[in-house]
C-alpha cells in the first residue's frame, strides 16, 4: 500500500462512484430480499399443504436451484434467453430474476425446517375442531414457523450480500465493478479491493449481529 494509492482512491470523484455502486449492492439485496422471502414462503407453504405427487413441482424447482451455481443461472439468463427468444432488458433485471430465484429455493428450507419446528398436534387440534386446512396452517402453524425462521433468513441475507458482488460478471455496476474501474484506471488494486473488503465485511457483520439477536429472541420465546 502506498500514499498515492490511497490518496488517489479517495478523491472525491473515486468516493462518489464507489458509493453509487455500493447503492446499487443494497438496492440489489433490499429488492431480492424482499421478493425471495416472498417467493420462498409461498414454495414452502405449498409444500406444507400438498399431498403426494401435488408436491413435485415445488420439490423439482428446490432442488434444481439448490444445486446450480448461482452465477451459471445468472449467466444463463443474461445472455442465454435472448438466444432463444427471451429478452432480458438489463443487468439489472437479470441479477434480480436470477438471485430470487436461487434464494428463494433456500428460504424455502429455511420455512421448512422452521415448518416442522411447530407441533403438528396444534393444527390437528385446529382441524378437529372444523376448521379448514388452510385456515390452521395460515393462522397458527405459519405465524410459528415465520419466527423461527427469523435467524435463518438473515442468514440468508449476508449469504445473498457476498454473492451479489458476482454481478461484475454481467457487467452490472455495482460495488464490486466500479471498484475495478477505480483501480484499473489509477493502478491501486490493493488499496481499492481493501476498501471495499472491509466494507463488506461491516455490512455482514451488521447483518450477523442481527441474526444473533433475533435467534436469542427465538430462543425466549
Amino acid at each position: 500500500m502506498t500514499r498515492e494509492g490511497w490518496a488517489a482512491l479517495l478523491a472525491p470523484d473515486n468516493l462518489s462512484f464507489l458509493l453509487r455502486g455500493l447503492l446499487v449492492t443494497m438496492e440489489l439485496l433490499l429488492i431480492v430480499g424482499v421478493l425471495s422471502i416472498s417467493l420462498g414462503a409461498l414454495v414452502a407453504a405449498y409444500r406444507a399443504l400438498a399431498h403426494g405427487a401435488w408436491r413435485w413441482p415445488a420439490d423439482l424447482y428446490v432442488a434444481a436451484f439448490r444445486n446450480f451455481p448461482v452465477l451459471v443461472v445468472m449467466l444463463f439468463i443474461r445472455f442465454g434467453l435472448p438466444l432463444l427468444g427471451v429478452s432480458v432488458n438489463s443487468s439489472m433485471a437479470a441479477a434480480v430474476l436470477a438471485f430470487t430465484l436461487y434464494s428463494a429455493a433456500m428460504i424455502a428450507e429455511v420455512f421448512r425446517g422452521a415448518i416442522n419446528s411447530v407441533s403438528h398436534g396444534q393444527l390437528e387440534a385446529v382441524l378437529s375442531s372444523g376448521c379448514s386446512r388452510w385456515f390452521g396452517f395460515t393462522r397458527v402453524v405459519f405465524p410459528q414457523a415465520l419466527r423461527y425462521s427469523y435467524p435463518g433468513l438473515a442468514g440468508q441475507m449476508i449469504i445473498l450480500l457476498q454473492g451479489t458482488s458476482l454481478v461484475t460478471m454481467i457487467g452490472l455496476a455495482d460495488l464490486l465493478h466500479n471498484a475495478t474501474v477505480i483501480y484499473a484506471r489509477a493502478l491501486n488494486p490493493l488499496e481499492t479491493l481493501t476498501l471495499v473488503g472491509l466494507t463488506y465485511y461491516l455490512m455482514c457483520t451488521l447483518l450477523a449481529r442481527l441474526r444473533d439477536r433475533l435467534e436469542r429472541r427465538a430462543r425466549i420465546r
